[in-house]
């Protein structure tokens, strides 16, 4: 018997693809903080800012991620891959049961940083 319910699939890829965005977000923010120090020859502030501490947080959650799991995340979020990038590599029902768990798996390390 499980303790935990088990959470939707649509309800961990809605989290996961709020997190990727606030990922790619934070790090367009970062290319256009370094751009604007280099401009304007200003000394960038001590200490990291919130989008380089959200970056450091997403990427250690998807390093913890086992490979096949990370392939995962990466091709259908960061990527964006074609649609069906994973038929050459897995069977419908072990994608899916796959990518739940790389979903799971990644939402709880990084709500856990």
């Amino acid at each position: 018997m499980r303790d935990m319910q088990k959470i939707p699939m649509h309800e961990l890829t809605l989290q996961v693809n709020q997190i990727t965005r606030r990922y790619q977000t934070s790090q367009i923010q970062e290319k256009m903080d370094a751009i604007h120090y280099f401009t304007s020859r200003q000394r960038p502030e001590q200490g990291k800012s919130a989008h380089q501490l959200f970056i450091e947080a997403f990427e250690i959650a998807l390093n913890a991620l086992m490979p096949h799991h990370r392939m995962i995340i990466y091709n259908d979020f960061i990527q964006k891959s074609f649609h069906f990038w994973w038929e050459h590599k897995y069977a419908r029902s072990t994608y899916y049961r796959q990518k739940y768990r790389a979903l799971e798996q990644f939402a709880s390390y990084f709500t856990s940083l």
